[in-house]
């Protein structure tokens, strides 16, 4: 992670998730000394008034936005106002605490939701806006949305550092194995994993059986820490599997890339 010191103060809302925890084994690995967290009975990011308290102390050099409200298309589509509202509150809150306390650098967390349900494929970032979004998770995806362009309104307006990575769908250590709360992959292992403790000879699941693209947690750490180190102004980074991750091979391909808008 060049271009951040390894005594840097960082903050990381959301350390116990699956993107988060994955960036909390990055930078342990990477041996980074100042690494501040908090849980959630803590803090709760939703509490405006608390956010600002916790960055008015601690004043952190840069800060990761992994924490979200999260689940996956079921959830999505049952508490759409859950996912809209809390997600707005919780990005609005750091983001404003986050440039009215100093932040050198923050890193927004997104989905690749943002994109509308026919963009072409691959998806390029100058999709984003031109079309509908998917219904089932379309409270979310505006507020990730929200969040990108409220990253980039401060970085245009007051000239912050502060931008924003796109991941495609994760799956990983920590991820969401309820069945109806999960995304697709974890739902998937699960299902396979107690088919096979059963012995059972079939395993159902939604959708058309056409395979999608999955990056792993660990690989999204590694994009996010590539973020960190190398991108200024107000850019969106979309990382991605060029070739396959597929959910239809025995084994993940290990080809990764991202790319970065800095207009």
């Amino acid at each position: 992670m060049q271009f951040m010191d390894k005594t840097d103060k960082i903050f990381v809302a959301g350390h116990r998730g699956m993107v988060g925890s994955a960036l909390m084994r990055r930078f342990e690995a990477e041996a980074f000394s100042n690494v501040v967290t908090r849980e959630r009975a803590q803090l709760d990011l939703t509490d405006e008034f608390a956010v600002a308290k916790f960055f008015a102390e601690e004043r952190p050099d840069i800060a990761i936005i992994a924490a979200a409200k999260v689940g996956g298309i079921k959830a999505n589509n049952d508490y759409p106002v859950e996912f809209l509202v809390e997600n707005l509150r919780i990005q609005n809150n750091v983001i404003r605490a986050a440039y009215e306390n100093g932040v050198r650098k923050l890193l927004f967390l997104g989905s690749s939701c943002i994109y509308p349900k026919f963009a072409p494929q691959p998806i390029p970032e100058s999709a984003l806006l031109s079309g509908p979004l998917e219904p089932t998770n379309e409270a979310y995806a505006i507020a990730k949305i929200a969040g990108i362009k409220l990253c980039q309104a401060y970085a245009r307006e007051y000239g912050a550092n502060f931008i924003s990575a796109m991941p495609t769908n994760l799956y990983g250590p920590n991820d969401n194995f309820d069945l109806e709360t999960s995304h697709v992959l974890a739902a998937l292992l699960r299902k396979a994993h107690e088919a096979k403790t059963r012995n059972d000879r079939k395993v159902v699941v939604w959708g058309t059986g056409k395979p999608r693209t999955r990056l792993d947690g660990n690989r999204r750490s590694r994009c996010g820490s590539a973020s960190l180190s190398c991108t200024s102004g107000s850019a969106r980074i979309a990382c991605s599997v060029r070739s396959a991750q597929r959910t239809d091979l025995p084994m993940p391909v290990d080809h990764e890339s991202f790319w970065v808008d800095c207009s």
